[in-house]
C-alpha cells in the first residue's frame, strides 16, 4: 500500500513504477491511496507554498492527479483494476500483467 504518494518527487515517478513492477508477482497488486490533485487539502498546500507559510520540508509535496497516475501505471504494463473515492481521498488499484 502506498499512502503518501505526494512525498515521491514527480521526477521519481518513473523509478517508482519501474521498481514496483519488477517486485510484483504476476497478478500482484499496488494500491495507491492519497488526496486528489484538486482537493481542498491540495489547494491549501499550494497556497501555503505560494505564500511561504509552510515549513521547508513541504517544498516538494504535491498531489498528482489519479488520471496521471493511471496513465503512468499503464505505461509500465500495469492494469488499472478499480478506482475508489471517499471524501477527499482516492484510491487506485493496479494489477501486474507479467
Amino acid at each position: 500500500f502506498i499512502e503518501v504518494f505526494q512525498y515521491i518527487h514527480v521526477n521519481d515517478f518513473s523509478k517508482f513504477f519501474k521498481k514496483t513492477t519488477e517486485l510484483l508477482k504476476d497478478q500482484g497488486h499496488i494500491v495507491i491511496i492519497d488526496k486528489e490533485k484538486y482537493s481542498i487539502h491540495s489547494l491549501k498546500i499550494y497556497l501555503g507554498k505560494l505564500f511561504r507559510k509552510l515549513p521547508f520540508y513541504y517544498g516538494h509535496v504535491h498531489y498528482p492527479s489519479f488520471d496521471h497516475l493511471e496513465a503512468f501505471g499503464r505505461s509500465f504494463g500495469l492494469r488499472s483494476v478499480k478506482r475508489i473515492k471517499v471524501k477527499e481521498f482516492n484510491a487506485i488499484i493496479f494489477e501486474a500483467k507479467n
